[in-house]
């Protein structure tokens, strides 16, 4: 999570005495502005005012890679993201589908399925893992499958392919105990999304190679080396 600079790319921001027209990187609108950062980036007020769904939609919609580990510590490090709490439900859906979008093509209006997928995961509400048994980002990559393959209730084996997907993803985060870790579970759940869209759809989406989370310095609970992502600085 930044804690100063751009909200884009972290960089020092300039406070300037003149007046210049920028385009934010966001909206895309354009604004008179006299503070950007050290690269160009100018972020208009209403986006610094956006929750971290917004945030998790424009990041989104603005990204061309195929990459979603990369592209999900990018949001998470925004400030709006805290270091736990239910907006990873929808993080892991988001960067899955945007980069297997940017890759296969389904759509050409990804900001209608992005908003769907946002209106199924908001109904699950932040503390599920513990008081449902099972980890809301995980879900997240559910829905991601669910979407698309187009499931039903009465949907005969890709029903039953998805809820194997979920349950793998599930087994593999129960593998490291508690406390819970937003950021853990979503690697876990992403890499998850990954490997399936491997296996199940000849899909090959970027990934990165070695995971070292930057969390761990701000997360009280850290299991620290109990965890795969956990690399001391």
């Amino acid at each position: 999570m930044r804690k100063s600079g751009c909200e884009v790319c972290n960089a020092p921001l300039l406070y300037n005495t003149e007046i210049t027209r920028l385009s934010c990187f966001y909206c895309e609108k354009e604004f008179d502005a006299d503070v950007y950062c050290s690269n160009g980036h100018y972020v208009c007020d209403a986006c610094h005012r956006v929750d971290a769904n917004d945030l998790i939609v424009r990041y989104c919609l603005n990204y061309n890679g195929t990459n979603p580990i990369e592209l999900s510590n990018d949001i998470m490090q925004q400030p709006v993201f805290n270091m736990h709490g239910p907006e990873h439900h929808f993080l892991v859906p988001a960067v899955l589908f945007i980069c297997y979008n940017n890759l296969n093509f389904i759509t050409r209006n990804p900001e209608k399925v992005l908003q769907l997928l946002r209106s199924r995961m908001v109904k699950i509400p932040g503390g599920i893992c513990a008081t449902h048994g099972g980890c809301g980002a995980v879900l997240g990559l559910g829905a991601f499958i669910s979407y698309i393959t187009s499931v039903t209730p009465l949907s005969g084996k890709i029903w039953a392919d998805v809820h194997s997907a979920t349950g793998a993803a599930l087994m593999d985060v129960s593998k490291y105990g508690g406390p819970r870790c937003c950021k853990r579970n979503v690697y876990i759940a992403i890499l998850a999304g990954i490997h399936w869209l491997s296996e199940s759809r000849s899909v090959m989406l970027e990934g990165t190679p070695e995971i070292n989370c930057s969390f761990h310095t701000i997360d009280a609970d850290c299991i620290k080396k109990r965890c795969l992502f956990f690399k001391s600085t």
